[in-house]
């Protein structure tokens, strides 16, 4: 019972962070009629049937079908796991979360250390975004884009090796 009422709880806040602020904005950009060009930054997720990529990829359809209906240039970017500055421990960073309970003597859970999983650097990403943003005009067909580079593919066990040798 806790557990289903956990589960409900955070599909509610993938759906309002997701799905419910994606429209209140595009209703406020319809509203004032502006037609600035759009990155969304979404995940890989988006590619998978749980309740967190079901919300961005319902997100992502909404800002699609706005770039269709208004004829705004929109760039969604399915990006993996990003790391470095800004990242928040427990919440969008599993490189952050490690660092965090790694330099607070807090255990660090891996299901699979074989598990690869791909990084990303925020820097890359906003270099990416400010490129992209600079080619964007009106007409465009909106764009999933899912090949960022660099990435790096790392395995969990691994990574936390890695950051256990700084200590």
């Amino acid at each position: 019972q806790i557990n289903s009422q956990k589960r409900q709880i955070r599909e509610k806040e993938f759906r309002e962070g997701n799905v419910d602020f994606t429209q209140t904005l595009l209703e406020h950009l319809k509203k004032n009629n502006n037609k600035a060009p759009l990155i969304m930054s979404s995940s890989i997720q988006a590619a998978l049937d749980n309740p967190y990529g079901k919300s961005k990829l319902e997100a992502e359809e909404a800002l699609i079908a706005y770039s269709y209906e208004e004829g705004v240039p929109v760039a969604v970017y399915r990006l993996p796991n990003v790391f470095g500055k800004w990242c928040r421990p427990s919440y969008n960073s599993v490189v952050a979360t490690f660092c965090y309970n790694i330099a607070h003597n807090m255990p660090v859970q891996i299901n699979d250390s074989s598990s690869i999983v791909k990084l990303i650097y925020i820097d890359d990403v906003i270099k990416e975004f400010l490129s992209k943003a600079k080619t964007m005009s009106r007409g465009t067909v909106p764009e999933r884009i899912t090949d960022l580079e660099p990435v790096y593919s790392i395995n969990l066990g691994t990574l936390a090796e890695r950051i256990y040798s700084f200590c």
